[in-house]
């Protein structure tokens, strides 16, 4: 929260509000997407019990971090998201070279 804002105590208020364990549970529930915490295993135990498909996203979720800010990232995640479509998504073709021809094209953005 920047010092410049102008509604400080709302804007606290928002963020108490949008990390709240009840909102963060609320959130799985609704959508399936997992809040950033590192004890949502614990905050979501009973989800997870009554949904076992989710536990192993559940696990993933402290180890996840922030997209790194580089250049070209949008270009270099687009080369990735048409690699793992066209290769892991439809099943065919060859995993190895689909993948060594998108890291060429995303180093060559440097």
């Amino acid at each position: 929260m920047y010092t410049a804002c102008e509604n400080l105590q709302t804007a606290w208020d928002f963020l108490k509000f949008s990390v709240d364990d009840g909102n963060d549970l609320a959130l799985l529930e609704t959508t399936g997407q997992f809040p950033t915490r590192t004890d949502v295993t614990e905050l979501a135990a009973d989800f997870l019990s009554e949904n076992p498909f989710y536990e192993p996203f559940a696990a993933a979720v402290p180890l996840a971090v922030d997209v790194p800010t580089v250049d070209n990232l949008a270009e270099k995640m687009q080369i990735f998201r048409d690699a793992w479509t066209s290769v892991i998504q439809s099943g065919k073709g060859d995993i190895k070279a689909t993948f060594d021809e998108a890291a060429q094209k995303i180093d060559a953005l440097g």
